[in-house]
């Protein structure tokens, strides 16, 4: 008799970590998914219903996100209506539970419907958050005190701080504004803005009360509240298994929590790859629209270098082509100015949109370049052949450390701050992973065991 799986997976991310388990697991386990209606590809519903004719998967329903910029009404609806979804899900005898997170509000929802004797299994693939700038010191000392493992990366900041560049940078820009309008209107502009900002700011503090407090303890006698631990992991230690997909992961996190089981993984799209299908010479390199967000124009420090790596890197790699994918969170309204930049020096561009997963296309580039984004590792993943490298400059927009948040991040190459790299990583070399075991592995020796 097969036992109840219910995975809670973020619509987003179904394509490139869940669809390729499913049929495998499906196998040992009555599996029931839980759909976190976020950015969720348009053909996800007609993809789940072949799934759930196909009898791969027994049950699934679509939940709204829970978010702090909705209204109180639409919070306490889509709690309201979560709670009664979760209610008839308490009922399937549900044995394993398998999540990214275990401390958003949803899981939060999720857990409390099921049974203390529910094993937890935490889906590792935001689990790099940990590696953010604020426990680097202590994760560097783990891992060089337990495994003699030196992370001496070259990550001198070069500019000033991004912030600051984008002040300085609106800055410049009001005082063009200020010489086209009148002093009345600069007023009551500021006003204007700084009651919005003040409002805003206590609105989203205010309704992340209801949220985490006030609605949790009205439908569940309880309140939703985490430390500053879970916050820097968004997890709460409440699992029984973690499933990662870097090995420096897996040895940091085996140090944190001693008492859990952490496996290293490949990742789900691994041996995807269908290179021998098409021919990839004279293909176009593609790149990531991250870091920078949707910011009007890039500040001046940040276009040159970005500038700078993505000219070495078609030199290197022999093309005048490249394409610039849309993030699916938003269109970064940047990207057409740093294209005019390219266009000047001869170079083609293209802007290609984010409906297709990064792992169901990366073979159809000859490489994956740019911007720290988790879409590097999933590049590597999805094509053995795709030469993937990152920038690292033009990533501390963002993180003061790019590189180190991807752990070992196997098969990735680099250009370090000062524009710097080795050439080989321009080399195709076919990559291989160095986990042994795949998620079914560990769900079949391990974990159903």
């Amino acid at each position: 008799m097969k036992n109840n799986l219910l995975i809670k997976i973020v619509g987003r991310n179904y394509f490139d970590y869940f669809e390729p388990i499913l049929p495998h697991l499906s196998r040992r386990w009555n599996i029931h998914l839980i759909i976190y209606d976020y950015f969720s590809p348009k053909d996800l519903k007609s993809h789940l219903n072949k799934f759930y004719s196909e009898k791969i998967i027994k049950s699934f329903i679509f939940i709204p996100p829970l978010d702090v910029s909705l209204s109180l009404f639409n919070i306490y609806r889509s709690s309201r209506d979560l709670n009664k979804n979760l209610k008839k899900i308490a009922k399937l005898n549900i044995s394993h539970y398998m999540s990214e997170t275990t401390d958003f509000t949803v899981d939060r929802y999720i857990i409390n419907h099921l049974s203390n004797q529910v094993k937890i299994i935490i889906f590792g693939k935001d689990i790099y958050v940990y590696f953010y700038e604020k426990n680097q010191k202590y994760i560097r000392r783990v891992l060089y005190d337990n495994y003699k493992i030196s992370l001496n990366y070259n990550e001198k900041i070069l500019n000033p701080n991004a912030q600051s560049i984008l002040k300085k940078s609106n800055y410049n820009h009001l005082q063009e504004l200020f010489k086209k309008i009148s002093l009345k209107k600069v007023i009551n502009y500021l006003i204007y803005r700084l009651f919005v900002k003040f409002f805003l700011r206590n609105s989203k503090r205010f309704k992340h009360y209801f949220d985490r407090i006030i609605f949790p303890y009205f439908f569940l006698g309880t309140t939703f509240k985490s430390n500053e631990f879970e916050k820097d992991i968004q997890n709460r230690d409440n699992f029984d298994f973690l499933i990662v997909f870097d090995k420096y992961y897996e040895l940091v996190f085996k140090k944190i929590f001693s008492n859990k089981k952490i496996f290293f993984a490949k990742h789900p799209a691994y041996n995807s790859c269908f290179c021998n299908k098409i021919n990839k010479i004279n293909k176009p390199v593609l790149s990531p629209l991250s870091s920078f967000g949707d910011i009007d124009q890039l500040p001046e420090y940040y276009s040159k270098v970005f500038l700078r790596d993505i000219l070495n890197s078609l030199k290197e790699l022999k093309t005048n082509e490249i394409h610039f994918r849309h993030h699916p969170d938003y269109k970064s309204r940047w990207i057409y100015k740093f294209m005019d930049l390219l266009n000047q020096k001869n170079i083609k561009t293209k802007l290609v949109g984010s409906e297709l997963p990064v792992t169901k296309i990366a073979c159809n580039y000859r490489a994956y370049i740019g911007l720290s984004s988790i879409s590097l590792m999933d590049a590597r993943a999805g094509c053995d052949n795709c030469i993937v490298v990152g920038f690292e400059a033009p990533s501390q927009f963002r993180y003061k450390s790019p590189r180190f948040i991807y752990g070992k991040s196997d098969g990735i190459g680099w250009i370090d701050v000062n524009g710097k790299y080795k050439k080989e990583i321009f080399h195709k070399k076919e990559y291989e992973s160095y986990a042994k075991n795949s998620i079914c592995d560990i769900f079949d020796n391990y974990i159903l065991n």
